[in-house]
């Protein structure tokens, strides 16, 4: 298995923060009695997960999250303390994989949404800025990701939502595309990132994409 294609699925878990209120306890988690419905009670967050698709748990999410750090840092000690910061203060929202990462001989659409306490920096207004952050980060990593040129809206639910279109070579003969999805929240920016390899993929994470329900400040 090539972990590369792994970490392709995780990146922006590493890129996006975020820094729960004190004492908001359980709220800051995303619970499911049912394993299908998923809510989010500090962030007034909701997303359906298809039945036969796999939700990782905190731990695993922490395991992988280790494993991406030293692929996008690589030598670079300074990149490597900037991921380590930022995974101190990630809370995952959920993670849904079509198959358990790591199943031999497949490649897993995935989609997975964090969020980040941001503020620190006032110039971030917008999905499409946060957005723009980060591509600037995954630019000074080891990640050879390309994005296509310009943040496009689209509306899910109630809120306006930035994304920007990626792709990586994973390995000879497979390229691996990615979605990237951002909208503000009060002090908070909401990333979403769909993983596919593709027609079927891409269609498969955009209908869960269509599931969430946020009120974002646009």
């Amino acid at each position: 298995m090539n972990k590369n294609k792994w970490v392709m699925a995780v990146v922006l878990v590493f890129l996006l923060g975020c820094k729960a209120a004190e004492g908001d306890g359980k709220q800051a988690l995303t619970q499911s009695a049912d394993n299908k419905h998923f809510t989010n009670a500090q962030l007034g967050l909701s997303v359906d997960k298809p039945e036969s698709w796999y939700s990782q748990s905190v731990e695993e999410t922490l395991m992988l999250q280790a494993q991406g750090t030293r692929l996008l840092s690589g030598d670079d000690k300074n990149m490597k303390a900037l991921l380590d910061a930022s995974v101190k203060s990630t809370l995952n929202l959920f993670s849904f994989f079509e198959l358990p990462p790591g199943t031999p001989g497949k490649q897993t659409p995935s989609v997975i949404s964090t969020a980040e306490y941001i503020m620190a920096y006032p110039g971030i207004k917008t999905g499409c800025d946060y957005l723009a952050s980060m591509q600037q980060l995954i630019a000074n990593s080891q990640m050879q990701l390309q994005f296509e040129e310009g943040c496009q809206t689209e509306r899910l639910g109630n809120s306006t939502f930035g994304f920007v279109n990626a792709s990586a070579l994973v390995t000879p003969g497979l390229q691996v595309h990615q979605r990237y999805w951002a909208c503000r929240k009060g002090d908070h920016a909401i990333g979403v990132v769909q993983t596919f390899y593709d027609e079927a993929g891409d269609k498969a994470t955009t209908d869960i994409i269509k599931t969430i329900k946020v009120q974002c400040d646009s």
